[in-house]
């Protein structure tokens, strides 16, 4: 502990504890203090010896306020400074009913005034950063320069000297040495990384433990290393600390709520997470920040209020998912949000007429813009609860617009740059997230992806057919552009996209990559395809591997003919499309195009199409090194921790992909089924039926039937063997 640090803890009478845990207890704020009366952390708003004795002697010298008056007095100050509501001050407090007594006892008799006036009160957290002497220096010097005719352009030498020194002096400092993240923004690193910085971090905090910015660096770098105790003491410590700004404890709000979320602890989630909004809405410090605080003082929150906590519970609830794969907290957080989403449709008594609004989540990624296609075959087997349906689709947020306007005729489209406010609120505050639950007619709910299977497949039991087709211009577009890309006039192709690493900068980060694939490991399939006459399309963005050279393949993705046009008919025109896990897949099936899905990995099977075949990735346990069965990989425990590379791998797994065999083989068989050559033994069709059944056990519908090969080759995992470890 560095000079600083145990003067303060001197001064203020306190003993600290950087580890303490954050009990649960029935009083939130109430620790298990039976060793040590100040069992919590030290804060630099805790009175000092010397104020305290001033206070003893001035403003209580005369009434008994209770043992633990400094302790109330400190809380008070804590929570002034802070901004926190009353439930979200840190452990280690006294009760907070004893608070809010003291406090509007106090405030109604004049008492705090004269605490505040005998001991100084800092002020309120600012804005923007404090600005340095340094920084001060600078601009009475630039003020005067610019006073002087022709004075403006004599500051250029002397700003370049100060940068030069800049630089120069920051070649010697710890922040110097710090990683990439922390000095150019990135946000995501591996954890041997953040490791590093929070070293780093630590050493500058012995030597100045009021730093606030260092401080949140730290507590960031702990969130995602799991470290959530540590997390919490920073963020408390750096409310209370002098120089925080309100940027920053908008900052230590937003990692509180996710450390909460991560916790399980949806209550203080949700409450930090809506204050981090409000903050961040309306650039001031709230004093009451929940709905429980407007209802205790008899208040009714407003649309705003409702607005923010929407987007409160849908933020968190993809954290969840995103960062953890725990689906269990995200679907708690959900019906959560559903539930006030309910009291607010209460408090507006009577809704105009009952719209499903879509915000422009559901176009802002290529994937999302296919999913819209589940929304409106819900509307046209009558499982809804709307009338009409609006999607917002800004010019400058939507993916791909060409394919944007295929849903035009279902829609009511709202394209200006600037949505209209009341149209923005009911989104924001009723519109369904792509991340989110829907509800089915038999009152049941799933997770989007888990249920688009169900509607797809009711949508083919009633012998429905693809909602989408290419328009007649669009067709012709695409001939002409294959043609002067190399494909004759006449010929059959097929679209491939393989997922890489480059179009989501992803590098070392792990969280998605599991889901990417080699291009190399397709050339068998795509050999097959050119023997049979066809050609091959690959399609992507220009930061992919290129395609080794190969005749009848075109490499789209990083050719001079890419376009959003093009993208729509590549994947509407094919003869069939061949993807993986990531969001183009999802288009070809709105227009009815046969998919070969390959090295599937995710929460859900792919989404049931009667033309569809898929291989999945296996996965293997790095304990043992065996594969797991089928019974074992389909398990919701499992299954669920596909989304997040580094959960897998936490979890003791690690991704299989798929061979070069492998994806041959199902390619042929599918080109077999187009052709009408394919033909099942009584083997295959018995493996085939004993995978739907077991997938069906384990709560999956709607799924892409498996491919007979990879079935055969894995008829042991099937059948639960395990199988020895790989050599």
């Amino acid at each position: 502990m560095g000079i600083v640090a145990s003067r303060l803890q001197n001064e203020r009478g306190c003993t600290t504890y950087p580890r303490l845990r954050c009990f649960q207890t029935d009083e939130p704020n109430r620790p298990l203090r039976a060793l040590d009366q100040h069992m919590r952390q030290c804060y630099h708003t805790d009175l000092t010896n010397t104020q305290w004795q001033i206070l003893r002697a001035t403003v209580f010298n005369r009434a008994d306020h209770g043992a633990n008056l400094r302790e109330v007095i400190d809380a008070l100050l804590y929570r002034e400074r802070s901004g926190c509501p009353w439930r979200l001050l840190p452990p280690g407090f006294p009760p907070t009913d004893q608070l809010r007594a003291a406090w509007e006892e106090w405030q109604a008799n004049g008492i705090w005034e004269r605490v505040r006036k005998r001991i100084g009160v800092p002020s309120r957290p600012r804005r923007s950063s404090p600005v340095t002497t340094l920084g001060r220096l600078r601009r009475a010097v630039a003020t005067g320069f610019r006073a002087i005719p022709g004075g403006t352009a004599s500051l250029w030498p002397g700003r370049k000297l100060i940068q030069l020194f800049e630089w120069t002096a920051s070649r010697f400092t710890i922040h110097a040495k710090l990683p990439g993240w922390f000095r150019e923004g990135h946000r995501l690193m591996i954890a041997e990384e953040y490791e590093a910085a929070t070293e780093y971090f630590t050493r500058i905090l012995e030597i100045d433990p009021i730093n606030v910015p260092t401080r949140m660096r730290r507590a960031y770098a702990n969130l995602q290393l799991g470290r959530h105790q540590e997390v919490c003491s920073d963020c408390w410590i750096a409310f209370a600390l002098p120089d925080v700004t309100l940027d920053a404890v908008l900052q230590a709000h937003y990692i509180l709520s996710e450390s909460h979320t991560l916790l399980g602890e949806i209550d203080k989630a949700v409450e930090h997470g809506y204050m981090a909004r409000l903050i961040a809405g309306q650039g001031s410090d709230p004093a009451w920040g929940t709905l429980d605080a407007w209802e205790d003082r008899g208040l009714v929150p407003g649309p705003d209020e409702f607005e923010i906590l929407a987007n409160t519970h849908n933020g968190l609830a993809e954290y969840a998912i995103n960062k953890a794969s725990n689906f269990a907290i995200a679907t708690a957080l959900y019906l959560r949000g559903d539930e006030y989403r309910a009291r607010y449709a209460r408090w507006l008594e009577d809704l105009p007429d009952r719209t499903l609004f879509l915000s422009e989540d559901w176009v802002r990624n290529i994937g999302h813009m296919a999913l819209i296609d589940f929304w409106v075959k819900m509307d046209r087997m009558g499982w809804r609860s709307w009338d009409r349906m609006v999607l917002i689709a800004p010019p400058a947020s939507t993916a791909n617009p060409v394919y944007a306007e295929y849903y035009s005729r279902h829609f009511r489209m709202i394209r200006t740059a600037k949505v209209p406010a009341g149209i923005r609120h009911m989104t924001v505050t009723f519109g369904p997230r792509v991340a989110s639950l829907i509800s089915y007619p038999d009152g049941s709910t799933r997770y989007f992806t888990e249920g688009m299977g169900l509607i797809q497949e009711a949508w083919e039991r009633e012998g429905r057919e693809p909602l989408l087709q290419l328009t007649p211009a669009d067709v012709e577009f695409g001939r002409l552009q294959l043609r002067a890309m190399g494909v004759p006039k006449g010929a059959w192709f097929v679209s491939l996209h393989a997922r890489s690493p480059g179009f989501h900068r992803e590098g070392k980060v792990v969280h998605q990559a599991h889901r990417n694939a080699t291009i190399a490991s397709y050339l068998p399939a795509v050999r097959e395809i050119v023997r049979r006459g066809g050609f091959v399309i690959r399609m992507g963005d220009p930061s992919m591997e290129p395609f080794p050279p190969t005749p009848g393949v075109i490499d789209y993705a990083r050719g001079r003919h890419k376009s959003p046009r093009m993208d729509v008919f590549l994947c509407g025109g094919c003869r069939f499309f061949i993807g993986g896990a990531s969001g183009i897949s999802h288009i070809p099936t709105t227009f009815g195009v046969p998919c070969v899905l390959t090295n599937w990995l995710s929460n859900a099977l792919p989404v049931y199409s009667k033309n569809d075949l898929f291989v999945p990735k296996m996965l293997r346990s790095i304990e043992d090194g065996r594969m797991l069965t089928f019974d074992e990989y389909l398990t919701p425990d499992t299954r669920l921790l596909s989304y997040s590379g580094e959960k897998l791998a936490d979890s003791g797994f690690e991704v299989v992909d798929n061979t070069p065999d492998e994806l041959s083989d199902v390619v042929t068989e599918m080109m077999d089924r187009l052709d009408g050559t394919a033909t099942y033994t009584p083997d295959e069709d018995d493996r085939l039926a004993a995978f739907d059944i077991l997938a069906r056990s384990h709560g999956l519908a709607g799924f892409s039937r498996i491919g007979r090969g990879f079935l055969a080759q894995h008829a042991a995992l099937l059948a639960g063997l395990t199988q020895p470890k790989a050599a």
